[in-house]
């Protein structure tokens, strides 16, 4: 693990802040068996949106504890997807949605089985790369991608084809959790051993939402590679997404139904700011 410099410790102070958490896959987001070093899931969004200060909304008496109006960092969001297993080791997950209207809040869709990391969900603020684990927490849904072309969603969404990667490698913290769009160049030291080649999970990733989990920021172009200027914690991990179900449990992100995620695609929007937040139920209240 690298030690963090003081932007990588003023962002997870304020994710800390946000969510009360910060803190992706074994190689990819379906925990699979290699001999190679263990790379993970990426995200790569250009910007981080942070989570607003928690909108004060009264609480409905009799209502279960992974209800909107008892969640405690939604901020400005109108649209939350809630994810809750019965206790922080199990790699199965309930995934509900609520939208809020004039009325107040109201469940979008019937809940919906899921799947998160083979060892569980993370505690707040200690998830660690290659460890399995799902982050415990509050985050914006932030951009889309997929194997598949837009299904429909309001959300930026960007097609990947054979030439995506995303690097995990700590010896270039520059490219560390960034999508590179033309693999791998003489510029860059990340190691494809280190990184996702995300055409090999392209039925997982038919569809997929990136997190705002541990995201490089001030993303720019040199040559053919992408890198950013604030980098990420190359000691944390990454690639946090929803995505559709592989064969089991993953190695950090959540993963529901191929049906489930076109139907969460299209009805996120970005005007609404929407967010997830996941732990075990007894401790969604503090996510």
């Amino acid at each position: 693990m690298m030690g963090q410099n003081r932007a990588q410790r003023g962002r997870a102070m304020r994710s800390r802040a946000i969510a009360m958490v910060t803190g992706v896959a074994v190689v990819g987001a379906t925990l699979v068996t290699t001999a190679l070093p263990i790379a993970e899931a990426t995200s790569a969004s250009d910007t981080t949106r942070p989570v607003a200060a928690t909108s004060v909304l009264p609480v409905a008496a009799g209502k279960p504890r992974f209800y909107p109006t008892r969640l405690t960092h939604l901020g400005d969001a109108r649209q939350v997807v809630v994810v809750t297993a019965d206790n922080w080791s199990t790699s199965y997950a309930t995934v509900r949605t609520y939208s809020l209207g004039s009325s107040g809040w109201h469940r979008q869709f019937r809940k919906k089985s899921g799947r998160i990391g083979t060892h569980g969900f993370a505690r707040f603020g200690e998830r660690r790369q290659n460890s399995g684990e799902t982050p415990a927490g509050t985050y914006a849904l932030l951009r889309a991608f997929g194997a598949a072309t837009d299904p429909g969603t309001a959300l930026p969404y960007r097609q990947f084809d054979r030439n995506d990667w995303w690097p995990y490698d700590p010896r270039d913290p520059r490219t560390y959790n960034v999508e590179q769009y033309h693999g791998r160049s003489a510029a860059t030291h990340w190691r494809k051993s280190w990184a996702e080649h995300l055409w090999n999970f392209r039925d997982q990733y038919r569809y997929a939402v990136v997190l705002d989990y541990n995201l490089p920021s001030g993303i720019y172009r040199s040559g053919d590679q992408r890198f950013a200027s604030s980098t990420a914690d190359t000691g944390a991990g990454g690639g946090i997404f929803l995505h559709v179900d592989g064969p089991g449990s993953t190695a950090g992100c959540i993963s529901v139904s191929r049906k489930a995620m076109r139907k969460i695609l299209r009805w996120l929007k970005p005007a609404k700011h929407p967010v997830i937040v996941m732990a075990p139920t007894k401790a969604i209240g503090r996510a």
